[in-house]
């Protein structure tokens, strides 16, 4: 192993000799799980991989300048990867590209549900999403599912609030069903207090996009303590109705 690592050491360094400009790199850390590097932004072919005795997967994706290293990192943290930027001076000697961040298992990554106006029942992209989520739980037994709901701002306060319930719900029992304790399910609920979208626009005519965007459950996978150990998928929402 240690003739791997310096071997590694060795075809890093050596690309020293390149333009100074370029000279940085992104690193992906990934614990006990390999992931294809067409996954990650390739650039120029130039991504490195190794593997250590802890089940770390690394993948060093390059070469950029600084700036462009920064902007890749905070793309790939986006969809849930430790990462850290570092420069190819870094390399040298003694290795200290191996000092990473924690461990993190990686695990598929969960699309949000949703609900028509008014309904808590399950469509059928929401039962492949559940049942997604219900193998992944099931492959490690110490980790429990997240389900955040919400809905529209349509109806008042304590309406919105049993409406997000039974949705929470009924992904709940789904994944019962599919052989998940219910003592590994979390639910909050938020009702209408929680949108990621618009409702209605500034003239006070409703928007039904915003609406559909805001009547959800939030699918997240964590472990005992409450880390994260999914990639939830952002929510696409236009500028026009975004609540910022």
């Amino acid at each position: 192993m240690k003739k791997t690592l310096l071997a590694f050491c060795v075809i890093l360094i050596s690309l020293s000799t390149k333009a100074a400009e370029n000279d940085w790199f992104v690193q992906i850390a990934v614990y006990n799980t390999y992931v294809s590097a067409a996954q990650f932004y390739n650039v120029d072919g130039q991504i490195f991989y190794s593997k250590d005795k802890y089940d770390f997967h690394r993948y060093f994706v390059g070469k950029f300048d600084e700036a462009g290293a920064e902007a890749e990192s905070k793309k790939l943290e986006a969809l849930g990867y430790n990462t850290s930027v570092m420069h190819e001076s870094f390399f040298n000697a003694t290795c200290t590209c191996y000092k990473t961040p924690p461990p993190r298992k990686l695990i598929s990554s969960l699309q949000s549900i949703f609900f028509d106006f008014d309904k808590y029942n399950l469509r059928s992209e929401s039962r492949e999403q559940l049942n997604l989520m219900a193998s992944n739980l099931k492959e490690n037994s110490s980790f429990i599912a997240s389900l955040r709901a919400h809905t529209d701002a349509k109806g008042n306060d304590s309406y919105n609030d049993r409406l997000s319930k039974n949705r929470a719900n009924e992904a709940r029992k789904y994944l019962i069903r599919r052989g998940i304790p219910a003592s590994r399910i979390r639910i909050e609920t938020y009702g209408e207090h929680n949108p990621i979208a618009k409702n209605e626009l500034k003239n006070g005519v409703d928007t039904e996009e915003g609406r559909q965007l805001n009547r959800r459950v939030v699918l997240e996978i964590l472990d005992s303590d409450g880390n994260s150990m999914s990639l939830v998928e952002p929510i696409a929402v236009p500028d026009e109705l975004g609540v910022n």
